[in-house]
């Protein structure tokens, strides 16, 4: 949308959309068990946006509205302006924000509209400049460095006990580290991103219309599973029966190999 006319007719209508699953899912509920609703969820359910449903919409409908005065900005920005300026972006709101471990800037894990905006400058800046032709391979290495980099921390700091230094400060710091990389604005995420962004974006002919076609289903998707009533009161342990098949245990009943991969995976 960086060169395009924002219409507040687009916003209204996705609107329309987020409130149609909101209040939807919300009377499924209400008929099913009323017990689990009270005045406060049902209310919300009618007010997506200021009621927080959705973060994702919420911080996408603040962004909106800043959209024409954004896109005037990024407009004026030569390519080394531009660079610069998500230079001091990235730097700030990842780089910085995820080393100082206790969210200095109230990025929010990614779940905030400053995030929203800067990923939006990134997107501007690749479809404007046409960063990411005929280079697949070099993405896909950057992709699998960024995802394994990030992994190894998480690994390494919570199920491999650091020699002589367990229990210690660095090990504590190692355990921080491990979860600051795996949240939405951490470096190794924003690349890894980036990276599978641009090897999508090479994809042609029915391939590429097959991939359009179904993306426009995942927002509807996103909206369902969700949706604080699903989210919270659905999905948790939806899947603990794994717990109890056989190849769960050791015969001694202690965590099977299955088992800890399975926990390691949800947590």
């Amino acid at each position: 949308m960086i060169d395009r006319l924002v219409k507040v007719s687009n916003i209204v209508t996705l609107w329309f959309q987020v409130a149609f699953y909101s209040i939807g899912i919300t009377i499924i509920y209400l008929i099913l068990d009323r017990e689990m609703l009270n005045a406060t969820v049902f209310i919300k359910s009618f007010f997506p946006v200021i009621g927080q449903q959705y973060w994702y919409f919420t911080a996408y409908f603040a962004m909106f509205l800043l959209l024409p005065f954004i896109n005037l900005l990024l407009g004026q920005l030569n390519k080394w302006q531009y660079t610069m300026f998500l230079a001091i972006l990235v730097g700030l709101f990842s780089i910085v924000n995820t080393l100082s471990l206790d969210d200095c800037f109230k990025i929010e894990n990614g779940y905030s509209v400053i995030w929203m905006i800067a990923v939006y400058a990134i997107g501007g800046y690749i479809k404007r400049f046409d960063i990411f032709t005929k280079k697949p391979m070099r993405l896909f290495v950057g992709y699998l460095i960024a995802i394994l980099l990030t992994w190894i921390i998480k690994v390494f700091s919570i199920t491999v006990p650091i020699i002589r230094l367990e229990g210690t400060i660095i090990n504590s710091a190692f355990a921080v580290l491990s979860s600051a990389l795996i949240t939405y604005s951490a470096p190794t995420i924003l690349c890894a991103s980036i990276c599978l962004f641009g090897i999508f974006k090479q994809i042609q002919g029915r391939t590429s219309k097959f991939i359009l076609w179904i993306s426009k289903m995942s927002f509807a998707g996103y909206l369902i599973h969700t949706h604080p009533l699903i989210f919270y009161n659905t999905l948790p342990d939806a899947f603990a029966f794994v717990f109890n098949m056989p190849w769960g245990a050791d015969s001694d009943g202690v965590i099977g190999r299955s088992k800890y991969i399975y926990y390691m995976l949800i947590h």
